[in-house]
């Protein structure tokens, strides 16, 4: 957001926080947006996971409105700052 205050269509709320462009605010300003508490970690201490990189952004897929898409052009649309993908602990 630019400006202060941004004007209220600029502004993400309850019906648009996680949509772009507003999501890249949101998820770095959670606590102005909505109730939240700290939630601390088990004793358990925190387990790796094993390592298999792979280049996804050339990947297509079908989005949800039907369209093709590449991991990259959804990356790009949709604002996103970090993507992990999780298969088999890996």
């Amino acid at each position: 957001m630019r400006g202060f205050p941004p004007p209220p269509e600029k502004r993400p709320g309850p019906s648009n926080w996680d949509l772009p462009p507003f999501n890249r605010w949101s998820f770095l300003n959670m606590r102005s947006l909505f109730p939240t508490a700290d939630v601390k970690s088990s004793c358990g201490g925190i387990k790796p996971l094993s390592v298999a990189k792979q280049n996804l952004l050339p990947i297509e897929f079908t989005d949800h409105k039907g369209a093709s898409a590449t991991v990259s052009e959804f990356i790009d649309n949709t604002y996103t700052d970090g993507l992990i993908v999780l298969h088999r602990n890996r």
